[in-house]
C-alpha cells in the first residue's frame, strides 16, 4: 500500500471545510436579507395602514364639519326668523301702548323674554361655527401630515382650503345675520342655506374622491408588500 500522504488530505478537507463554510455563509446572508426585506415591508405595511386609519377617520369627521356648519347655518336661519317676528310683535305693541301700559302689559314682557332667548340660542349658535373652524382646520393640519411628500397631498390641500373658505364664507355669513332683522323672510333665509349646500355637496363628492383614490392606490401597495 502507498504511504498516504496527509498533508493533502488535510489540505482536501480544509479546502472542503472553506467552501461549506463560504456556502453557509451565503445562506446565512439570503436568509439575513430576506429578513430583513421582510421586516421593512412589515413596518412599512403597519406604518401604511396606521397612516390611513387616521386619514380615513379625520376625513369623515372633516365631511362631518362641514354638513354640520350647513345645518348649524339653517339653525341660525329658524332664530332670526323667530327673532324678526318678536322684534315685529313688539315694534307693533310699543306703537300701541303709552309707557305705563308697556311696563305693564305681560304680552310685551313676555316677548321681550322670548327675544332674549332666541337670540341666546342664536349666539350660541354662532359660536359654535367657530369651534367647528378650528376643529376643521387641526384636523386638515393632521392629514396634510399624514400625506406629506405623498401623490395627494397636492390634491387634499386644495380641497382642504376650498372647504375653508367656504366655510369661513358661512361664518361670515351667519355673524351677519344679526343684521338681518326685518330684512330677509323666511325664504330668504332658506335660498341662502340652499346656496351653501349647493356650494358644499360637490366640494364633499370631490374630496370623497380622492380619499377613495388614496384608499386604492395603498391598498395596490400593500398587496405588492405582502408577497
Amino acid at each position: 500500500m502507498k504511504k498516504i500522504d496527509w498533508s493533502a488530505v488535510s489540505a482536501i478537507v480544509a479546502a472542503i471545510a472553506v467552501i461549506i463554510s463560504v456556502i453557509a455563509l451565503w445562506f446565512q446572508r439570503r436568509d439575513l436579507k430576506k429578513q430583513s426585506i421582510y421586516q421593512r415591508n412589515t413596518f412599512e405595511l403597519q406604518n401604511i395602514i396606521n397612516n390611513n386609519n387616521i386619514i380615513y377617520e379625520l376625513s369623515g369627521e372633516i365631511v362631518g364639519i362641514l354638513q354640520t356648519q350647513v345645518q348649524i347655518m339653517q339653525s341660525v336661519y329658524q332664530e332670526q326668523n323667530i327673532l324678526n317676528s318678536l322684534y315685529h310683535d313688539l315694534y307693533s305693541l310699543e306703537k300701541k301702548l303709552t309707557i305705563e301700559e308697556l311696563e305693564k302689559d305681560k304680552n310685551i314682557t313676555e316677548i321681550r323674554l322670548e327675544i332674549k332667548k332666541a337670540e341666546n340660542n342664536r349666539d350660541e349658535l354662532i359660536l359654535d361655527t367657530k369651534t367647528l373652524t378650528q376643529d376643521l382646520t387641526s384636523k386638515g393640519n393632521i392629514i396634510q401630515y399624514h400625506l406629506f411628500g405623498g401623490i395627494h397631498e397636492k390634491n387634499v390641500k386644495k380641497i382642504l382650503e376650498d372647504i375653508k373658505e367656504l366655510i369661513d364664507e358661512m361664518n361670515k355669513e351667519v355673524e351677519n345675520s344679526r343684521r338681518y332683522q326685518n330684512v330677509l323672510n323666511k325664504k330668504g333665509f332658506n335660498d341662502r342655506v340652499a346656496q351653501f349646500s349647493l356650494k358644499s355637496g360637490p366640494m364633499i363628492e370631490k374630496f370623497q374622491a380622492e380619499i377613495l383614490l388614496l384608499k386604492n392606490n395603498s391598498d395596490r401597495k400593500l398587496e405588492e408588500l405582502k408577497y
